[in-house]
Parts: structure tokens; sequence; C-alpha cells
């Protein structure tokens, strides 16, 4: 039954979660009892009257969220990029798609930096990854090709999520949301590691394809950024 009153808002949960288990726990429950619960717990996150604390949303993650934009806008360009031919065949050029995704990563980089300032002064291990993650992304950005430069960005960017996790500045969902979104990228430049790096140009799947998932990073820091941290009140001395 925990699990189900887990669908509840946090602050909702604060207040009222020990009663209602209480209730619950004091006979037997129906189909239709469990399905009230659920409906209850829409009901509190559509119409809360429980608010939590206030919260100050950081207008950054609007520049992730344009960073996400121009990382798509490169993607395109890429994909529709002119056919060249070398000793190994065709392939197509991504030369002009730098610029979008160099861009991208600058805006991702100064979205990972405000969330870098937020960590406890004892984060220091997550403080380092996340600076690894802000300056690999722009070098791997300007030459793409580098993935053993693209994997400390990516490796980079798991640690601060998990140490922002635990500092409660990121969402499980979030750090969730954030791993599906490099697992796909992370294989391919692991498997870049230890096979001829033209091998992909056989395979039916481009790399800008399997690259594409990793949008999902920009997505994330907004939507964190974007979230807030609480309101810090306000003591005045007298």
């Amino acid at each position: 039954m925990s699990r189900l009153v887990s669908l509840y808002p946090a602050p909702w949960r604060a207040r009222y979660e020990d009663e209602f288990l209480a209730v619950l726990e004091s006979r037997p429950l129906t189909l239709r009892d469990r399905l009230d619960v659920v409906a209850g717990a829409l009901d509190a996150r559509w119409h809360p009257q429980v608010h939590g604390p206030e919260r100050i949303p950081d207008r950054i993650g609007y520049l992730s969220l344009a960073g996400f934009a121009l990382f798509w806008a490169g993607i395109g360009v890429a994909a529709t990029g002119p056919i060249r031919f070398d000793e190994y065949g065709s392939y197509r050029d991504g030369g002009t798609a730098v610029p979008f995704l160099l861009a991208s990563v600058v805006l991702l980089s100064i979205g990972l930096a405000r969330i870098v300032a937020r960590l406890p002064s004892t984060a220091r291990l997550t403080a380092v990854a996340g600076i690894l993650a802000m300056i690999a992304g722009p070098v791997w950005a300007v030459a793409p090709w580098h993935f053993p430069v693209a994997m400390v960005f990516i490796v980079g960017l798991g640690c601060l999520a998990v140490g922002a996790r635990s500092a409660g500045i990121m969402s499980t969902g979030a750090v969730v949301v954030l791993g599906l979104g490099v697992v796909v990228p992370l294989g391919l430049m692991s498997a870049s590691l230890v096979v001829p790096w033209y091998a992909l140009r056989t395979a039916e799947v481009s790399a800008v394809v399997l690259i594409a998932p990793l949008s999902l990073v920009w997505l994330v820091i907004a939507r964190t950024l974007l979230h807030g941290s609480e309101r810090t009140p306000v003591v005045s001395s007298v």
C-alpha cells in the first residue's frame, strides 16, 4: 500500500502520509479502494492544495533548451551533408555541423556550471566530474571524431548527475532519462576503441542516428535548472 501512497506529491505525503496509511491499514482494501487511492494521487498532483517550499527557477535553463535545438540542427546538417569518397568508400561530410554542435555544447556547459555551483562543498569529486564534462564537451564538439574525449564528457555527465541526485539537486527520474540518453552513444564510442574507425561505414545505421539520443542530456539539465532551487527564507536581524 505504501507504493500507492508514494504516488502522491511529496508535500502532501509529508503532511498526511502517516494518518492516511493508518486509515488504509485499518481494514482490507478492495479493488475500488485502490483505484480511489490512485485517483486521489492524480488529483493531488493536478490540483495541489499542499504546496512544497517556494522554488526559484534558474532561467539559465533556457540556454540549455536553446542548446537542444542547436544540437538537433547540427544533427540535421550532418545527416544531409555532401557525400565524399576515399579509399574506404563513401561518407557524408558533417563538417558544417561543427559550429552548431559547438554552440550547443557551450550552452550546455553553462548549465552544468550552474549545477556545479549548487553542489555542497563536500561534493568535491562530483564537482570535478562536472568540470571535466564542461571542458571535454566543447573539445569533442570541435573534433567529434575523438571518441575518447567524448567518453570523458559522457562519464563526467553521469558522475555529475549521480552526485547531484545525492545532493537533492536532480531527481531520480532525471538521472534515469540522462542515463538512457548516454547509453547508446557511450556504447558506440566504447566500440570505436576496439574496432577500426571506418567499420561503422559498413553498418546500416548512421553514427549520427546513434549519437542523437545524447540530446536528452540538454533536456534534463534544462528541466533541473528551470525546476529551480528552494528559496532561502530571509531572516531579518534587529
